[in-house]
């Protein structure tokens, strides 16, 4: 019994670092806004961390990161996922590069929903109030060139963290990010 154990366990352990290697390379990616140029790209404003593929903003496709649907005060902010079940939640780490030392933090998903509840999104775009949301929303981020973003994607299937980086952008036209996979932080002790 030790031994399976043991067994198991390795083979875990082996799965689980080759996810989330430290040293992997990013990955590259384009989104467009839905209406560029007069030209519709809603097919290219989504983005699925799961399969790493782009898709369309249909109902039915399951999507983590959305570029191109959200601008408040004449600022294009990414909206996170597609489907009610979703528990996703996003951070903005400032301007980093991938080469500076930083830390992936904790992030609490949204609470889950029971049996035909839905989730109630309130965004505050007012000059008073509005900063204080923009800063502790976990739903939204603001897009910035040269910002860092985690991000915990959760929903009934998946639990695991990426990171991505905005290389590009211009606004209502495109953002290009690189991403890659994170370790899951560990949650810090009360003697850190």
């Amino acid at each position: 019994m030790k031994l399976r154990r043991l067994c198991i366990g390795l083979i875990v352990a082996a799965c689980v670092s080759s996810v989330f290697a430290e040293d992997e390379p990013e990955q590259q990616v384009t989104l467009y806004a839905p209406r560029s140029s007069g030209i519709h790209y809603q097919g290219k404003a989504c983005f699925s961390f799961k399969s790493g593929a782009v898709l369309d903003a249909t109902p039915n496709r399951q999507w983590d990161l959305g570029y191109g649907f959200a601008a408040i005060n004449g600022e294009e902010w990414f909206i996170l996922g597609s489907s009610t079940q979703t528990r996703t939640v996003i951070k903005d780490l400032g301007e980093l590069k991938w080469t500076d030392r930083f830390q992936i933090p904790v992030l609490e998903p949204l609470p889950k929903l029971r049996e035909g509840e839905q989730r109630h999104i309130t965004v505050d775009a007012s000059a008073d109030t509005g900063k204080k949301w923009a800063q502790t929303t976990n739903i939204m981020a603001k897009v910035v060139v040269g910002h860092i973003y985690v991000l915990r994607i959760k929903d009934p299937r998946s639990d695991f963290y990426v990171t991505f980086r905005v290389e590009d952008f211009k606004k209502r036209e495109y953002c290009t990010f690189t991403w890659k996979r994170a370790p899951m932080p560990r949650p810090r002790s009360v003697n850190d």
